[in-house]
């Protein structure tokens, strides 16, 4: 059994992003998109595929990016850096 007392966990998924690292991620509401940090970048990625979202990279931070979250209704995402900013970006969306 696995944890959640289901069928033991299958990897879904693997991809790659940028090339220093992963330092953060954060599922949108919905469960179909991920926040991904690498280096100063947040790329979105589509979980069905998985496939980066296309012309959704986020560069703004001019040092690496530590954390972020979605807002509850998923519109708006909220990310900070060492760069010593917090950045609050809208995903559009209805």
């Amino acid at each position: 059994m696995g944890p959640l007392g289901t069928a033991e966990p299958t990897e879904r998924a693997t991809f790659r992003q940028g090339e220093v690292g992963i330092y953060s991620l954060s599922f949108a509401p919905d469960g179909k998109t991920l926040a991904v940090e690498s280096g100063g970048e947040v790329r979105l990625w589509d979980l069905s595929g998985p496939k980066p979202i296309g012309g959704a990279t986020l560069a703004g931070h001019h040092r690496t990016v530590w954390g972020s979250a979605f807002a509850p209704d998923g519109r708006s995402l909220v990310t900070g850096g060492s760069d010593c900013t917090v950045r609050v970006w809208d995903l559009g969306g209805s």
